[in-house]
């Protein structure tokens, strides 16, 4: 299968590039880190103009009209960056359950495409599950109005987000509802975070009324679909985090001399930096074929999407600690960017499902279907 991108793609992919190294540069990252939920509106309007938000989402419903390939392709070059914000659970999470609602959801779809809603998803809870029995928020209908009631954790965006798609357990199974962040009943607070340009928080939800996106017991179903689409996307981003990484640790092997010579001259070290490039290369591959399947062959995408986090998330956080030692003690320090990339590629290991839990995914799913990808 070939995986050139068209002329479309590459048009796309140029332009995020372009855009996101004058808007997004390091020092931008880096100050953007100390803000809440390292949000900056300004940038966030300009992406919403650029169609971003809501790339993969139909014309008629607002967004760009393009497909999974494209969002893969931006979501890279998002990777590279280390683009701060809530993007990801808006573009990857939360747009997929809103389309998955039909109707119910058009109206928060439409808002969230041009950037005047900034919705989360709330799915963890105390269990750190992200199974379907992990779900123990309670929705129940209360004169005439639907109300939950549970704690949620690891929420991105906690801080700012409009409002929440919260993951509850209703009559016959789980419901996706949305809580307006100024509900009451519902409360809010950070929750101290190694990557601090995606912080993460925790949401208490006593009694806040809900408004019914996807009834129980379907929710469940739509869940499985966004969390495939959002693998296909976070790992193209370690994709491109990891072409970044490699472009640091070259240069710096370039212009870094020891006993005359520079130091990637030395095999110990010109080996690390064929390894990132091979990890890289290998987590490409993958993900560019899940992002095909997501459009194109849907009984095959869970499976793909699954190999491709799997994979992506520790060859991710396998580069940065090779990108790190090849820097030496700099690239602890501030000064170096290649500790921000570190701390995301650890993040990395932890949303949405350790890369334990994803292997184990795949491990199922072959086993489910024994021809995949006869």
């Amino acid at each position: 299968m070939d995986f050139s991108l068209d002329e479309t793609q590459e048009m796309l992919k140029a332009a995020a590039r372009d855009f996101l190294a004058k808007e997004c540069p390091s020092q931008v990252v880096r100050g953007l880190s100390e803000e809440p939920a390292a949000y900056s509106p300004a940038l966030w309007e300009k992406m919403a103009d650029l169609g971003w938000i809501g790339l993969a989402v139909a014309e008629e419903a607002g967004g760009a009209g393009m497909g999974s390939v494209e969002m893969a392709v931006l979501a890279e070059e998002v990777g590279r960056a280390l683009l701060p914000g809530p993007f990801y659970a808006v573009a990857y999470l939360c747009i997929p359950l809103f389309l998955a609602a039909g109707e119910s959801g058009s109206s928060l779809l439409g808002q969230a495409v041009s950037g005047s809603l900034i919705p989360s998803l709330a799915w963890v809870e105390p269990l750190a599950s992200w199974e379907e029995d992990g779900i123990r928020t309670r929705a129940e209908m209360n004169r005439g109005s639907w109300q939950v009631e549970g704690l949620k954790l690891f929420v991105p965006a906690a801080e700012i987000a409009s409002g929440f798609v919260v993951a509850a357990r209703g009559p016959g199974g789980v419901g996706l509802f949305w809580v307006d962040a100024k509900a009451s009943g519902l409360t809010r607070r950070e929750l101290p975070s190694l990557d601090r340009t995606r912080p993460l928080g925790e949401i208490r939800l006593a009694g806040a009324e809900a408004l019914p996106l996807v009834e129980p017991p379907k929710g469940w179903r739509a869940m499985e679909q966004a969390r495939t689409a959002a693998a296909v996307y976070l790992s193209a981003e370690a994709v491109g985090g990891m072409e970044r990484l490699l472009e640091l640790a070259v240069e710096h092997a370039r212009t870094r001399e020891q006993f005359g010579r520079p130091i990637g001259t030395f095999q110990a070290v010109s080996h690390k930096l064929a390894d990132i490039y091979l990890e890289k290369e290998n987590a490409r591959s993958l993900v560019y074929y899940a992002a095909w399947a997501l459009a194109n062959s849907p009984e095959q995408a869970p499976l793909a999407a699954a190999l491709a986090r799997a994979y992506s998330a520790e060859a991710f956080h396998r580069a940065a600690a090779a990108a790190l030692q090849v820097h030496g003690g700099m690239g602890f320090t501030w000064e170096a960017d290649v500790h921000l990339y570190l701390k995301r590629a650890r993040w990395h290991l932890a949303f949405l499902g350790s890369p334990a839990w994803w292997w184990q995914r795949v491990a199922k799913l072959t086993l489910d279907n024994p021809d995949w990808p006869a």
